[in-house]
C-alpha cells in the first residue's frame, strides 16, 4: 500500500482514505489522499519514480480536499475536482483545480449550482462523481454532490454538473 499507516516518532497514527492517482509524461506516478486522523483533515501527496513499487514518504499539501478525481488533460495538464474542506462561506464546497505538473495545483474556482442561484446551499456538499473530457478540447464536464434546503430527505443533497472550457 502506498500511502503507509506509520506515522513519524511520536504522532498520531495516519488513517488515509479517499485517494487519486494521475501518472505523468514522464512517468512519474503522483497519489493523493486525505488525512481523517488529523484535526484539518489535509490531502497527503506520495510520488513513485519506479512504476509504483517504492513510494516516497507522505507529504503535506496545501489542499484541504476530500473526494478528488484528476483526469489528465488532451493538451497537457491535469485537472482536478474535490469538496474543498475549510472553505467559506461554508465548511465544504466543491472546488476545482489546473496543474501543468501534476504536483501543483491552483484553485481554478467553484461550480455552479443550479438548484441555488449558482451558490453553495450549505456544508452538505461534497466532492465529484466523475469528470469527462470533450474529445480534442480542453472541455471538462463534471458532476458533484450539491444541496438544496428545498428538497426532502437528511441531508437534502441532489447531483449537479458543469461544462467548463480551461483557458490557461
Amino acid at each position: 500500500m502506498a500511502f503507509r499507516d506509520k506515522p513519524p516518532a511520536g504522532e498520531k497514527p495516519y488513517s488515509f482514505n479517499e485517494s487519486a492517482f494521475l501518472v505523468r509524461d514522464d512517468g512519474m506516478i503522483v497519489g493523493f489522499a486525505r488525512l481523517d486522523s488529523r484535526p484539518d483533515h489535509g490531502m497527503f501527496r506520495i510520488i513513485s519514480t519506479n512504476n509504483g513499487k517504492t513510494w516516497s514518504d507522505p507529504v503535506k499539501t496545501d489542499l484541504r480536499a476530500k473526494f478528488p478525481v484528476i483526469v489528465k488533460l488532451p493538451e497537457g495538464g491535469f485537472f482536478l475536482i474535490c469538496g474543498k474542506q475549510n472553505a467559506k462561506p461554508h465548511p465544504r464546497t466543491v472546488y476545482f483545480y489546473y496543474s501543468a505538473d501534476g504536483l501543483n495545483f491552483k484553485e481554478l474556482g467553484t461550480p455552479y449550482y443550479s438548484r441555488t442561484n449558482g451558490k453553495t446551499a450549505n456544508s452538505a456538499t461534497g466532492g465529484a462523481q466523475a469528470v469527462l473530457l470533450a474529445p480534442g478540447k480542453d472541455e471538462v464536464f463534471f458532476v458533484f454532490y450539491a444541496f438544496d434546503p428545498k428538497l426532502k430527505g437528511y441531508h437534502q443533497t441532489y447531483i449537479d454538473c458543469n461544462r467548463i472550457k480551461l483557458v490557461r
